[in-house]
């Protein structure tokens, strides 16, 4: 892969087999079915693919890298996978579970170098919105308890939970709540140590929402985003802002419009307070990919030019911001080339957003890739 001059060359690709242990020593013996999973690392660039569901892979440091995932083979439980990528050759230590029944629709993000969170609806509580902290400590990694975030029960196939770190100890949670009509809802989580505690949820849209993305854009300031299925599908997004003064009261402003038409797949990444890049599928005849680069004046969003990615790709992307600059990764499965993954840099300038040389990662069919890029240099 090539952005500017740099060039990107692939290093390593492997696969793995996680075996679920329980992280509490005693008599909780576990049984799983053998799970699958393939990576590709490009630099300090991993994608991840196979049998897992909800593959989440989040830096822990410069030399960490946590997938949190849910087991297909062991009753759907959470589990995270830590990969010492310090090296050349990927290191893998675990899995350790956090989450003894169903963890639908998972999510996670990085607090900082030693902590991950992890959102997702606990089946075993009616799929209610559930909160997990993690350490990582000198290659060991520590269960957090879990945290009821919310009574609403997180459910649908779209994206219903969607998360973004704020700070070290701040995160936002947003969701579609299940148990009124889909609505959606967005939460302040605070973290300490491994212990979380969150504030009390606000709505930000009243009618039913899919497709949730959140972008991070100063530790006050966030962006969701969403598909409006009261409204033809449209592609929506709302300013979400903190105060300091009431740091876990999350007040919504208007909402806009990014694309009016069937989206789908929507991703979203924030560069700093005045700029953002959002990703999705353009539902039709065809699949397009297109980006939006996204300018915010005093907290208030707005999109740019469109600009097509690829036509008739396949399946969800995955956008993740590189640290320090203004740009993105974008992975995504195409829809020619037998269904192969590929990654190409995005880059925002004001209005309009620029696109890099995308490169295959993977020379067999694969879907619904993860991204993630531990510094500026991936």
């Amino acid at each position: 892969m090539t952005s500017g001059t740099r060039r990107i060359a692939v290093i390593e690709e492997g696969v793995w087999t996680p075996t679920i242990t329980f992280a509490t020593p005693g008599d909780l013996s576990v049984t799983y079915s053998e799970q699958l999973g393939k990576y590709i690392r490009i630099g300090n660039l991993v994608f991840f693919s196979g049998t897992a569901g909800y593959c989440w892979p989040a830096p822990a440091g410069a030399d960490n890298l946590l997938a949190v995932y849910q087991d297909g083979g062991s009753s759907s439980w959470g589990a995270a996978l830590l990969l010492d990528v310090s090296t050349i050759t990927l290191t893998r230590i675990g899995p350790t579970q956090f989450e003894a029944d169903d963890a639908d629709n998972l999510v996670a993000v990085a607090l900082d170098e030693t902590h991950v969170l992890c959102c997702y609806g606990d089946a075993g509580n009616s799929n209610r919105l559930t909160a997990t902290c993690l350490s990582i400590v000198d290659g060991v990694v520590t269960v957090g308890t879990p945290l009821q975030v919310a009574a609403a029960a997180v459910n649908g196939q779209s994206n219903p939970v969607a998360l973004a770190a704020l700070s070290a100890t701040t995160a936002l949670v947003a969701y579609r709540d299940g148990s009124a009509a889909g609505i959606g809802m967005v939460a302040v989580l605070t973290i300490s140590g491994t212990t979380v505690s969150a504030g009390t949820p606000v709505q930000f849209h009243g009618t039913e929402v899919q497709w949730l993305a959140l972008s991070r854009h100063t530790n006050f300031l966030a962006v969701v985003y969403f598909r409006d299925e009261a409204v033809d599908d449209d592609a929506k997004m709302y300013p979400v802002t903190i105060a300091a003064s009431a740091p876990t009261v999350p007040v919504v402003g208007a909402a806009v419009t990014v694309f009016a038409g069937d989206s789908t797949g929507i991703q979203a990444a924030g560069f700093s307070a005045t700029a953002g890049l959002a990703v999705l599928l353009k539902q039709g005849a065809n699949y397009d990919l297109v980006a939006f680069p996204i300018e915010i004046s005093s907290n208030v969003p707005a999109p740019g030019t469109a600009l097509v990615i690829e036509a008739s790709a396949q399946a969800a992307p995955s956008l993740v911001p590189i640290q320090g600059e203004q740009r993105a990764l974008l992975a995504w499965q195409t829809g020619s080339a037998g269904n192969r993954v590929r990654g190409a840099v995005l880059w925002t300038d004001g209005d309009t957003a620029g696109k890099g040389e995308a490169v295959d990662v993977s020379e067999a069919p694969a879907s619904y890739p993860r991204a993630t890029a531990f510094d500026d240099e991936f």
